[in-house]
């Protein structure tokens, strides 16, 4: 007696020919559930990480920091870089991310100030600050110590940029 057919159209195979096709084909696809695996790993880790960062920001705002504009002189600018201090005191942050969520507090003249000083640092080749320490420095020196422009118009790290709206504060 000759082997059964399947039901249905089946193109004129037998039903062991039809199994032998089919585990034919898985052999080959495996490598398709690693692949995907690997893709939703990889998600899940930038799903991982943005909920991190999502949390620290929140956690920062709930603490309430202090904006920073620029236009209030250097004892505000002083006060801001001290509370700012005090809040990252409390909480244990690496210095990149302190300095990242600082720049998140400026505002108006500050933040202009911040985006063309770190924008020169990149195309100068100078290393872009990566302490709140040495943002604080910069600030320092920009909103609170006249007697430090000599310094500052000397230092490659800062440009004809940084001086400018120095002088521009300054003026009367």
């Amino acid at each position: 007696m000759p082997p059964r057919r399947g039901r249905g159209r089946t193109t004129g195979r037998t039903v062991e020919e039809s199994r032998a096709l089919e585990s034919d084909e898985n052999v080959a696809q495996p490598s398709e559930p690693l692949r995907r695996r690997s893709i939703q790993t990889e998600v899940e880790d930038v799903m991982r990480q943005i909920g991190d960062m999502e949390l620290v920001l929140a956690r920062f705002q709930r603490t309430n920091p202090p904006t920073f504009s620029g236009a209030e002189g250097g004892m505000m600018a002083e006060g801001w870089l001290e509370h700012i201090e005090e809040l990252f005191d409390v909480v244990e942050y690496s210095q990149e991310r302190r300095l990242k969520l600082a720049v998140l507090q400026l505002r108006e003249n500050a933040q202009r100030w911040w985006n063309g000083t770190s924008r020169v640092m990149r195309e100068s080749g100078t290393v872009r600050p990566k302490s709140l320490l040495r943002l604080m420095e910069l600030t320092n020196r920009v909103y609170h110590r006249p007697d430090l422009l000599e310094q500052i118009w000397d230092e490659p790290a800062l440009s004809w940029y940084t001086w400018l709206s120095y002088r521009v504060r300054i003026s009367p």
